[in-house]
Parts: C-alpha cells; sequence; structure tokens
C-alpha cells in the first residue's frame, strides 16, 4: 500500500492524496480515482503512509500549512507543517489533524518521514527536514562557483528528530539540528539535507539514514550515514560519576538489558528503587554488578537477584553512570 498525490499548484480538480496497491512493490494501481483532503491541504512534499503496529492502525502523516482552510481555492500561506490522518482499513479516512508539538516553537517542516522504529515499534522516529526559507549563507560568487540553480538560492535546511507515541503529539526533546549541512558547501543551498523514509537496520549493531546532499546542483546524490543501533541520543555522564532516575515503571518482563558505551575506566550501574526511592534489598548498589564495555543488548546483572524476581511490581529505576553513554534499556 502507499499514498502519492499531485501537488496543490496543480489543477484544482487532480489535486489531492490518492491511494495506490501493488501485489509486489513494484506494479502499482490506484485505488480509488477519488482522492483523499482533496480541500484545504497545500501536499506538495513528501506524505508517507505507516502501519502503527501499537495502534493498530494506518496512518498518513502529510504535510499542511498552518494558515490553509478547507475550501480554500489558494493553498500553501503560513508555515509548513504536518498533519495525521488514521484508517483501521485503508479506505475510511479520519479528517486530519495537525500534529502538536509540545508547545515548541513552530519552524517550516518541509517533510517529516515518520516511521516506526524497528527497534521499537510502539515509537515513530521523524525526521524532518527543516527549511528556513529565506536564510542565505553562501555568497551570490560562490553560488555561481558551485553552479547551483537560481530557484535553490535563497533559503538553508537541515534535519531535526522527533518522535511520537501515537496520537497527535510530537515530542521535540531535541530542537538542536540532527543532521547539519557539513563542509560540503553545495549542502548550504535551498533544500539540501532531506532524510529518506525511515532508518535502515545496516548489520547486526547498526542502521542507516539515507539523506539528499548537494541539492540543485549536477552533483545532486544520496549519501548514507550511519549509527549505532538506538543511537539517537544517549545519557551521558563525564568523568564524575552521576546518576538519573526514571519515573515509576511496571516490570513485565524476566530480562533487563542495556544498550551503552564506556571507557575503560567507566561503568553504568543499575540499581531498582521502591516507589518512595528506596533501595530494593538484593538490587541495591551494593549488589548491582559493573557493566563496562561497548555493547547493544548486555544482560544486566545482581550478585543473587534477577530482574524476573520483580515481575509485576512497580519500581523506579536508577542509573549510575561514569564516563559512559546509554543508548537504550529494555525489558523483555
Amino acid at each position: 500500500k502507499a499514498v502519492g498525490g499531485v501537488a496543490s499548484s496543480m489543477k484544482r480538480k487532480l489535486r489531492g492524496l490518492y491511494r495506490y496497491t501493488s501485489p509486489d512493490g513494484i506494479h502499482w494501481k490506484i485505488k480509488d480515482p477519488i482522492p483523499l483532503f482533496r480541500d484545504g491541504f497545500g501536499m506538495d512534499s513528501q506524505n508517507v503512509l505507516a502501519w502503527l503496529p501499537s495502534e493498530n492502525q494506518y496512518a498518513i502523516y502529510l504535510r499542511v500549512w498552518t494558515k490553509d482552510k478547507p475550501g480554500d481555492s489558494v493553498l500553501l500561506k503560513g508555515v509548513r507543517t504536518i498533519a495525521r490522518s488514521v484508517s483501521k482499513d485503508f479506505v475510511n479516512w479520519s479528517q486530519p489533524q495537525r500534529m502538536d508539538f509540545g508547545g515548541t516553537e513552530i519552524e517550516d517542516l518541509y517533510t517529516n518521514a515518520t516511521q516506526p522504529y524497528f527497534r521499537a515499534p510502539h515509537l515513530s522516529i521523524a525526521l524532518p527536514f527543516r527549511f528556513s526559507p529565506n536564510e542565505v549563507v553562501l555568497s551570490p560568487e560562490k553560488m555561481k562557483t558551485l553552479e547551483i540553480t537560481k530557484t535553490m538560492q535563497t533559503g538553508i535546511s537541515d534535519a531535526v528528530l522527533m518522535t511520537t507515541r501515537g496520537g497527535n503529539r510530537y515530542e521535540r526533546k531535541f530542537l538542536e539540528s540532527f543532521i547539519r549541512p557539513g563542509l560540503n558547501e553545495k549542502n548550504w543551498a535551498a533544500r539540501s539535507n532531506i532524510p529518506a523514509l525511515g532508518i535502515v537496520p545496516t548489520g547486526k549493531d547498526s542502521m542507516s539514514i539515507f539523506v539528499t546532499r548537494a541539492y540543485g546542483t549536477a552533483d545532486c546524490h544520496i549519501e548514507r550515514l550511519s549509527l549505532r543501533l538506538d543511537g539517537f541520543a544517549s545519557l551521558h555522564a563525564g568523568f564524575n560519576e552521576g546518576y538519573a532516575i526514571t519515573k515509576p515503571v511496571k516490570l513485565k518482563g524476566r530480562q533487563f538489558l542495556l544498550n551503552y558505551s564506556t571507557s575503560t575506566r567507566g561503568y553504568v550501574k543499575v540499581v531498582l528503587l521502591d516507589q518512595n526511592g528506596k533501595e530494593i534489598p538484593g538490587f541495591s548498589q551494593a549488589d548491582a554488578n559493573l557493566n563496562r564495555g561497548d555493547q547493544i543488548d548486555q544482560p544486566v546483572t545482581w550478585k543473587e537477584k534477577t530482574v524476573a524476581d520483580l515481575k509485576g511490581k512497580v519500581v523506579r529505576i536508577k542509573f549510575i553512570i561514569k564516563d559512559a553513554d546509554l543508548y537504550s534499556f529494555g525489558i523483555f
């Protein structure tokens, strides 16, 4: 299944988002000649389809504009942003609702690339192409030397990291750039640095993102960027030991796994606390074994107990970290 459409700048009778189906992913046919969301949505961008296992439904994350309204004859007004429509059957779709960004500044998000993360499908990763349409970095002389096409000489862009756990809310924990233009000056013109859809596993301990580079030049190409699994961000500690404590969580699994990287002097310890913050016997700091090295799915151990002994209990997890990065944890 897929969705695709005609930009709002085309003839009004054609514009809209259409559904497509294919038996093999190669040969496609339109499912219905009547488009979805015909009026009020300037969808001249990457409108993406996702199956959300945690919600047991399809979702389309589509590009809209903040000041467009249903029935408008002229679209593309305001700031580029994102809306979501959902369906249980790929036939009947909800009216698109604009996504909320947790009170953060509304920025021009040209594309969104929202897809469930293959390691944790209840969590979707979005890598929007953030656009500053009126900014210019390169001089006119430099643009001429680099042979950047005229229509791409105004505007600069990068990519940012967002997540969603379903519903109409994105979490923007990080406002900083996630993928920068970098050293290649051709990436500092408009519409470069656009992530393609999805994060792809490319090894037992790595994953990749594919990004458009040098857009607007004869050298336009796709570049592969690689990360360790779960390596979007980390809880980092310097040489002085520090700690972080989670909100209360209910333990349902039998094994506690860590994804971390330490120095030769660094480590990660895991301590389990009751809801009042008191160490649970058998899972105290004195009972916790050191986790040292560089591991993706390292089982956490204590001297005598296992996490299975607390199955069904509500605890808070205390991570004690020195000269290390903690990327993720999971209880299975």
